[in-house]
């Protein structure tokens, strides 16, 4: 600058700095690219939260993102919310910096600069500003709500537990050969009755009685239970049901007579040069009468096959599947075979348990004076009873039919037998479906969508803080200095009026200007006292009880 040309009231300590002190409007010059950028964060951050939610639905909790660094959507969700709004508040300021500016430089009263310092500053001035409503306040008020938006992402996402299913293969130690001849029991006797288990067989019978689970080394794989059907020794079962009616009628010349009401039996036959086979009757009553009525008798013929177990292989345990014998899993009959040993049996064994657990006879015997008298051999006799809580001993006495039950132990126990018969040369592989529970991420958009309304409503709002960014000529802040300096204060003369904040230090002739607020003489001679910043020499700590002007 000529020195000549130097303005009024110029200071010559002041040493203009190159491009610094020119008025430089336009679009690129006074950008406030950082704020903008804040705003393209939050709507990045925005549409980001939706990818979340939709990339996380229905994933597993264990492998959602990656199975190695398993993160809750939640916590993603929370980090954006607080992020965007930082963002907001960020450009918040920077918006308010420039309205500031351009509504000082097309020009207003004191009043209307000092509000829109207020709501840029304050929630409650914001919101009670009333007829001085303005783009300021407005813009204050809406991004104060964004901390809603923490809490409804956080609902956004949720954990639901749910069944899955999936194929699977399944390798176990299991025959689908017959049973070994003579495996289960041993004759003994002239009558060569089976009274004696064989070593090979009692072990599985223990845990029977026990009620042990079915031990399984090849488990249903990583979690869950599986079904599958597995091929092995069994009985193919047909059983007649028929009924049939009696007449029992109380009278004098039946006294000391009984009769039954329920019957199951279990016996085997065949040795030697034929095959053997089981038998299972059942009788009982089925409804109350006046000793006038009917029993229901099934009679079912087991013969040795290869059959289908439906079953549940879960914590390393199989639990076989009740069935009825109205259904047919047979594979194939054994074919017939003749045993010339007499001292074992093949399926003697499992009648001999069967017999001792199921074997059972009720009948109502006429005692005279007390009309009937229950007696009971068997536990099947009061553990089928229907009405055991009567006190009353007659022919009110009604049975559930035990057949299906004794059926399925005899089942169990043959697939018990089986698994005792197995080793590792006889070996089956078969496919089944997997089932299992598993935590999955629930998405909900409707909250979503409600906590995404106040901070885009925000960054409109914020984003019309910027129009007109252009007509300011350089970049502007809320530096108490840049504001001093632009209300003329006495102690800033002699420095660039179009300096920003950064530049003041490179403005100072000699290092940083001391100033403090204090007391001073405006008049010189005491009459009008004033606050304000000055030099440290011209001012005093001001004094209790002096009015200043």
């Amino acid at each position: 600058m000529d020195r000549k040309k130097q303005p009024k009231g110029y200071s010559s300590s002041y040493r203009p700095v190159k491009g610094v002190n020119s008025w430089a409007p336009g679009l690129l010059t006074c950008l406030p690219w950082t704020a903008l950028l804040a705003i393209f964060g939050v709507i990045i951050l925005a549409f980001g939260s939706a990818a979340i939610l939709k990339h996380s639905h229905d994933k597993p909790t264990k492998d959602w993102p990656m199975q190695k660094y398993p993160i809750q959507p939640t916590v993603l969700l929370s980090a954006s919310a607080a992020l965007s709004g930082a963002l907001l508040r960020y450009a918040l300021a920077e918006g308010q910096h420039i309205i500031w500016w351009r509504h000082a430089l097309a020009g207003g009263t004191v009043g209307d600069l000092h509000r829109y310092w207020a709501y840029g500053h304050g929630f409650l001035d914001a919101i009670c500003a009333g007829r001085y409503t303005n783009l300021m306040s407005m813009a204050r008020v809406i991004t104060t709500f964004v901390v809603i938006q923490g809490p409804l992402l956080q609902r956004a996402s949720s954990i639901e537990l749910r069944q899955s299913h999936r194929p699977v293969n399944i390798t176990a130690i299991l025959a689908t050969n017959p049973l070994p001849t003579g495996f289960t029991g041993i004759r003994t006797g002239r009558a060569a009755n089976v009274a004696m288990l064989t070593p090979e067989f009692l072990p599985a019978v223990q845990e029977y009685n026990h009620r042990s689970p079915i031990r399984f080394k090849n488990s249903c794989p990583d979690q869950g239970y599986c079904n599958v059907n597995f091929t092995a020794p069994g009985f193919d079962t047909n059983c007649i049901t028929t009924e049939e009616a009696y007449n029992e009628t109380y009278t004098v010349e039946g006294v000391g007579k009984s009769f039954k009401v329920l019957s199951t039996s279990i016996y085997t036959g065949g040795r030697g040069d034929s095959a053997e086979w089981m038998k299972v009757e059942t009788s009982y009553k089925p409804k109350p009468d006046l000793c006038i009525g009917y029993f229901v008798v099934t009679k079912c013929n087991l013969q040795e096959a290869i059959v289908r177990y439906p079953v549940r292989i879960e914590n390393g345990t199989i639990l076989l599947d009740p069935i009825s014998y109205k259904t047919n899993y047979t594979v194939k009959l054994r074919p017939q075979y003749t045993f010339p040993s007499l001292d074992r049996s093949t399926l003697g064994g499992i009648a001999l348990v069967a017999s001792s657990k199921y074997g059972s006879s009720v009948e109502l015997y006429r005692s005279g004076a007390i009309p009937y008298t229950l007696m009971t051999t068997g536990s099947v006799g009061y553990e089928y009873i229907n009405n055991s809580n009567s006190l009353m001993v007659d022919c009110s006495l009604t049975w559930d039919d035990p057949t299906l039950d004794i059926l399925n132990g005899i089942r169990e126990l043959m697939f018990r037998a089986a698994i005792a018969a197995s080793n590792s040369t006889t070996t089956q592989t078969v496919s089944g479906t997997q089932s299992f529970a598993h935590t999955v991420y629930q998405s909900h958009y409707q909250f979503l969508l409600a906590a995404l309304i106040v901070p885009l409503l925000s960054v409109g709002f914020v984003t019309s803080l910027f129009i007109g960014w252009w007509e300011l000529g350089r970049k502007v802040s809320y530096s108490p200095i840049e504001l001093a300096k632009a209300f003329g204060a006495p102690l800033l003369e002699g420095r660039g009026s179009n300096a920003t904040g950064i530049h003041w230090r490179r403005l100072s002739e000699k290092g940083e200007k001391s100033a403090v607020y204090g007391d001073s003489d405006d008049d010189g001679e005491g009459h009008e006292r004033r606050l304000g910043m000055a030099d440290p020499m011209e001012v005093e700590v001001p004094k209790r009880g002096v009015y200043y002007f």
